[in-house]
Protein backbone atom coordinates (compact mmCIF):
# COMPACT_ATOMS: atom_id res chain seq x y z
CA UNK A 1 0.00 0.00 0.00
CA UNK A 2 2.88 2.29 0.70
CA UNK A 3 4.16 1.90 -2.41
CA UNK A 4 1.31 2.69 -4.39
CA UNK A 5 0.89 6.10 -2.13
CA UNK A 6 5.18 6.77 -2.93
CA UNK A 7 3.81 6.17 -6.74
CA UNK A 8 0.83 8.53 -6.67
CA UNK A 9 2.33 11.29 -4.53
CA UNK A 10 4.28 12.79 -6.73
CA UNK A 11 2.24 13.23 -9.51
CA UNK A 12 -0.36 14.81 -7.19
CA UNK A 13 2.09 17.12 -6.24
CA UNK A 14 2.85 18.22 -9.67
CA UNK A 15 -0.45 18.74 -10.39
CA UNK A 16 -1.06 20.83 -7.35
CA UNK A 17 1.77 23.41 -8.69
CA UNK A 18 0.10 23.31 -11.99
CA UNK A 19 -3.30 24.36 -11.08
CA UNK A 20 -2.29 26.58 -8.32
CA UNK A 21 0.19 28.19 -10.70
CA UNK A 22 -2.55 28.95 -13.40
CA UNK A 23 -5.31 30.86 -10.61
CA UNK A 24 -4.87 34.21 -10.23
CA UNK A 25 -5.80 36.20 -7.57
CA UNK A 26 -8.86 38.73 -7.63
CA UNK A 27 -8.53 42.04 -9.27
CA UNK A 28 -10.82 45.20 -9.30
CA UNK A 29 -11.09 46.94 -12.46
CA UNK A 30 -9.36 50.33 -12.46
CA UNK A 31 -9.52 53.44 -14.49
CA UNK A 32 -8.32 57.34 -13.65
CA UNK A 33 -6.81 60.16 -14.47
CA UNK A 34 -3.81 62.07 -14.07
CA UNK A 35 -4.09 65.97 -14.07
CA UNK A 36 -2.59 69.31 -12.75
CA UNK A 37 -3.53 70.40 -9.33
CA UNK A 38 -6.13 73.23 -9.69
CA UNK A 39 -7.18 72.56 -13.19
CA UNK A 40 -8.68 69.68 -15.70
CA UNK A 41 -5.47 69.70 -18.07
CA UNK A 42 -4.13 65.90 -18.63
CA UNK A 43 -0.77 64.87 -17.78
CA UNK A 44 0.49 63.43 -21.82
CA UNK A 45 2.75 60.86 -21.02
CA UNK A 46 3.85 58.31 -18.04
CA UNK A 47 3.10 55.34 -16.36
CA UNK A 48 1.04 55.22 -12.69
CA UNK A 49 2.34 52.59 -10.57
CA UNK A 50 0.84 51.18 -7.70
CA UNK A 51 3.07 49.85 -5.00
CA UNK A 52 1.40 47.32 -2.28
CA UNK A 53 2.03 48.92 1.24
CA UNK A 54 1.00 45.27 2.03
CA UNK A 55 2.67 42.78 0.03
CA UNK A 56 5.11 42.45 -3.24
CA UNK A 57 2.20 43.35 -5.46
CA UNK A 58 2.14 46.46 -7.33
CA UNK A 59 -0.16 47.44 -10.71
CA UNK A 60 0.80 49.60 -13.18
CA UNK A 61 -0.88 51.12 -16.46
CA UNK A 62 0.48 53.70 -19.51
CA UNK A 63 -1.07 57.48 -19.54
CA UNK A 64 -2.60 58.24 -22.67
CA UNK A 65 -2.95 62.07 -23.87
CA UNK A 66 -5.69 62.90 -22.31
CA UNK A 67 -4.32 62.37 -19.05
CA UNK A 68 -6.65 58.16 -18.23
CA UNK A 69 -5.10 55.57 -17.46
CA UNK A 70 -6.37 51.48 -16.96
CA UNK A 71 -4.15 49.23 -14.44
CA UNK A 72 -3.33 45.92 -14.48
CA UNK A 73 -1.64 43.28 -12.62
CA UNK A 74 -0.85 40.30 -14.41
CA UNK A 75 -1.72 42.19 -18.06
CA UNK A 76 -2.53 45.18 -19.43
CA UNK A 77 -5.65 46.57 -17.95
CA UNK A 78 -6.59 43.37 -15.82
CA UNK A 79 -7.20 45.59 -12.81
CA UNK A 80 -5.69 46.00 -9.28
CA UNK A 81 -5.58 43.20 -5.90
CA UNK A 82 -7.53 45.02 -3.55
CA UNK A 83 -5.35 46.54 -0.74
CA UNK A 84 -3.95 50.07 0.60
CA UNK A 85 -1.03 51.21 -1.99
CA UNK A 86 1.15 54.32 -2.56
CA UNK A 87 1.04 55.69 -6.40
CA UNK A 88 3.23 57.30 -8.01
CA UNK A 89 4.49 58.72 -11.58
CA UNK A 90 7.65 56.74 -13.77
CA UNK A 91 8.37 57.99 -17.61
CA UNK A 92 6.64 61.33 -16.81
CA UNK A 93 8.48 63.36 -19.66
CA UNK A 94 7.40 65.27 -22.48
CA UNK A 95 7.34 62.64 -25.75
CA UNK A 96 10.04 63.48 -28.45
CA UNK A 97 10.93 62.42 -31.25
CA UNK A 98 13.67 60.36 -32.08
CA UNK A 99 17.11 61.85 -33.31
CA UNK A 100 21.21 60.98 -32.88
CA UNK A 101 21.82 63.71 -30.36
CA UNK A 102 18.47 63.67 -28.36
CA UNK A 103 17.70 66.75 -26.19
CA UNK A 104 17.35 66.07 -22.48
CA UNK A 105 14.47 64.79 -21.14
CA UNK A 106 11.73 67.36 -20.01
CA UNK A 107 10.02 66.23 -16.81
CA UNK A 108 6.17 66.80 -16.92
CA UNK A 109 5.70 66.61 -13.61
CA UNK A 110 7.80 67.69 -10.14
CA UNK A 111 10.19 64.75 -9.51
CA UNK A 112 8.89 63.98 -5.92
CA UNK A 113 5.45 62.32 -7.66
CA UNK A 114 8.35 60.03 -9.47
CA UNK A 115 9.21 58.49 -6.20
CA UNK A 116 7.47 56.41 -4.48
CA UNK A 117 8.12 57.28 -0.73
CA UNK A 118 7.82 61.52 -1.66
CA UNK A 119 4.57 61.24 -4.10
CA UNK A 120 2.67 61.81 -0.77
CA UNK A 121 -0.36 59.65 -3.20
CA UNK A 122 -2.27 56.83 -1.73
CA UNK A 123 -5.18 54.49 -3.14
CA UNK A 124 -7.84 52.18 -1.16
CA UNK A 125 -8.37 49.70 -3.71
CA UNK A 126 -11.65 49.28 -4.37
CA UNK A 127 -11.97 52.51 -5.43
CA UNK A 128 -15.10 54.28 -4.93
CA UNK A 129 -15.51 55.72 -9.09
CA UNK A 130 -12.50 57.23 -10.69
CA UNK A 131 -8.64 57.01 -9.38
CA UNK A 132 -8.28 61.12 -9.92
CA UNK A 133 -4.00 61.59 -9.05
CA UNK A 134 -3.40 65.55 -8.83
CA UNK A 135 0.05 66.40 -9.64
CA UNK A 136 2.16 69.86 -9.99
CA UNK A 137 4.08 71.12 -12.60
CA UNK A 138 7.88 70.88 -11.96
CA UNK A 139 9.77 73.67 -10.66
CA UNK A 140 11.87 75.74 -12.79
CA UNK A 141 15.04 74.17 -11.49
CA UNK A 142 14.21 70.87 -12.43
CA UNK A 143 13.69 71.52 -16.01
CA UNK A 144 16.63 70.97 -18.26
CA UNK A 145 19.35 73.87 -19.45
CA UNK A 146 18.76 75.21 -23.12
CA UNK A 147 21.78 74.15 -24.96
CA UNK A 148 23.42 77.19 -26.96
Amino acid sequence: MSNRLMSVLPAALVLMVVVGCDSKPPRVPVTGRVVYKGSEEPVIAGKVVLESTESPNGSSGYIKEDGTFTLGTFDLADGVMPGEYRVYLVQAYEPQEYSENPPPQVPLVDSKYMDPKKSGITAEIPLKGELLIEVEHPPKSQLPRRRR
